[in-house]
């Protein structure tokens, strides 16, 4: 054997390169996000590192997730996350040993007692995120966690990966029982649509806002250009006279309900304009701010800062240029703010996250009830039934044969009630057979004893 092929034979060497590449593969899940909505990402990393957790123990997954967590501070300028991910890793890793494998029962448990709480409390009191933010992030978190673990729950049970694993790392193979195959597939067959069904309307909700904004600066502007105009055509003996630069910027503060110029001109005639109003918009320093997408002529900026994204967006605001014509030498720009609208939105998102959380959380209650009454149990009585049939045979014991609403499960017990009848017959020819032996026995001894 080469050198190279005995060291790979090293349990421990196997045990470091498969840590080493559930720590990339949850660092790349990390970084693979798909945005949800307003700095809300959907993360993926956290289906390797809980791979990691429940097989090469606590220790080893927790610093796993650590590194896998780097990301998450890169992309949210904070640790919370990261010690939130590594505490769920660490205490699924606790009750698997403990032969809990309902994983996703194990991972609904730590959120309802501990990361819920703790998102509240790292994401209202320490970041100073509002109770709807704080509460959203906690709901979006909880369900991000529950579709990893739900995703490794069907890779580790129903896959070759877990046998692969016991093989790589000499660990005993994991034994599946039917209450936990129900309980899986009976949450997931919830859980996984309904989740699809949430992202899908929680992107339509936000492109249905977007066009909103687009449609409702786009009216600002036509109200105001028109209000330019008819001021224009009244003023233009004193717009002639006048030495400024064209084009001259019109600003429309929305919530001040009039008109500001960029050369600071006292205009007159403007006292008695009103420009369309909206709500407030706080006007950042150009150097602090960058646009970031929109939609239509529609432009997006965005704050220059280290805040959380979820800050950014409240700060940010929406706005539309009208460019200088031939016939209007003014530079027109209408802007709203949009944290209105997305705290609204936000208000939706919770309503949408929570009702799956609970949802999820009452499909879990039930398939439990339902995979331990309607598929264990039965199984349970039938092996209490059969348990020791010869010996119950043996003792001439009265065999009691319960009845079951199952088909497959009343087959079955059909089958051990004959095959315990042909038992019981075969004993039965046994012991006639060794009665009369032992006559014949006896009498043999006699006949010997007489001679």
């Amino acid at each position: 054997m080469s050198p190279a092929l005995a060291l790979w034979t090293s349990p421990r060497l196997r045990r470091l390169v498969l840590a080493a590449l559930l720590a990339g593969c949850g660092y790349l899940g990390n970084v693979t996000l798909v945005p949800l909505f307003f700095g809300v990402d959907f993360l993926f990393g956290s289906i390797a590192t809980t791979i990691a957790t429940i097989t090469l123990g606590w220790g080893w997954g927790g610093a796993i997730t650590m590194l896998a967590s780097i990301r998450t501070i890169q992309l949210w300028g904070h640790p919370y996350a990261a010690i939130i991910f590594t505490l769920e890793a660490i205490w699924l890793s606790l009750l698997w040993r403990n032969g809990r494998q309902k994983l996703v029962a194990c991972d609904l448990i730590f959120w309802c007692t501990i990361g819920i709480p703790l998102v509240l409390l790292f994401y209202h009191y320490n970041l100073a995120l509002s109770w709807q933010t704080a509460v959203l992030i906690a709901f979006k978190q909880s369900i991000n966690g529950l579709f990893c673990v739900a995703v490794v729950s069907l890779l580790m049970l129903h896959t070759p990966l877990e046998r692969w694993l016991s093989q790589t790392l000499e660990l005993p193979r994991i034994r599946r029982s039917i209450q936990e195959v129900a309980f899986n597939f009976l949450v997931l067959i919830v859980f996984i649509p309904m989740l699809g069904l949430t992202v899908a309307d929680s992107r339509l909700a936000r492109h249905h806002l977007d066009i909103e904004w687009q449609n409702s600066l786009q009216l600002l502007l036509n109200q105001t250009v028109q209000t330019v105009k008819l001021w224009q055509i009244a003023y233009s003996q004193f717009l002639e006279s006048q030495p400024w630069t064209l084009p001259v910027h019109i600003l429309v503060h929305s919530d001040a309900d009039r008109i500001e110029f960029d050369q600071g001109a006292n205009f007159p005639g403007f006292d008695n304009l009103v420009a369309p109003s909206t709500t407030s918009v706080e006007h950042s320093d150009p150097n602090n701010i960058y646009g970031e997408g929109g939609v239509g002529n529609v432009t997006h900026y965005m704050p220059k800062n280290n805040a959380p994204p979820l800050v950014l967006w409240r700060n940010s605001y929406y706005s539309i240029t009208q460019e200088p014509t031939l016939e209007s030498p003014f530079l027109i720009q209408i802007s709203t703010p949009a944290k209105s609208q997305i705290e609204h939105l936000e208000a939706l998102y919770i309503r949408n996250l929570i009702i799956l959380f609970v949802v999820t959380l009452v499909v879990a209650v039930l398939a439990n009830i339902v995979g331990r009454y309607y598929f264990a149990r039965p199984l349970q009585r039938l092996a209490q039934a059969t348990n020791n049939i010869p010996q119950k045979l043996t003792d001439d014991r009265e065999l009691v044969w319960p009845q079951f609403a199952l088909d497959e499960v009343e087959h079955l017990s059909h089958n051990f009630q004959a095959v315990s009848q042909v038992l019981k017959a075969k004993f039965q020819e046994i012991h006639h057979a060794n009665e009369d032996l032992e006559a014949r026995v006896s009498e043999r001894t006699g006949e010997l004893k007489k001679a």
